[in-house]
């Protein structure tokens, strides 16, 4: 979850993440508030602008559930997709993002380092 001691330029998540808005199912939208997800989480927005985001409704690891057998918290509500994020150079965990980020969802762990 922290990616090492040097980091990660790529992490999926183990748990979906809970968009802060609606996206119509809009690809446009949904990226639009995953960016916002990550501002929301703090990352810079010339960080933020150079992610590779892919998403998804199932996960990108076997044994992963679909994003959508997840039952949100109370009062965290919102589309639900698996995330893998790019960063431009490698980052350190944790990362968790979304509405749901402080009670479990939306938890990111790194895939690999450079």
């Amino acid at each position: 979850y922290t990616g090492g001691d040097r980091g990660s330029t790529t992490w999926t998540t183990v748990t979906p993440v809970v968009l802060p808005g609606l996206d119509g199912r809009s690809e446009a939208k949904t990226e639009k508030l995953l960016r916002k997800a990550f501002l929301h989480a703090g990352y810079p927005p010339e960080v933020v602008e150079r992610l590779d985001l892919t998403w998804s409704k199932p996960g990108f690891f076997p044994g992963v559930a679909h994003a959508d057998r997840y039952l949100a918290p109370d009062k965290v509500t919102g589309p639900q997709y698996h995330v893998r994020a790019t960063f431009p150079e490698p980052v350190l965990g944790p990362i968790a993002i979304g509405s749901g980020r402080y009670r479990g969802l939306g938890t990111f762990v790194a895939l690999g380092r450079r």
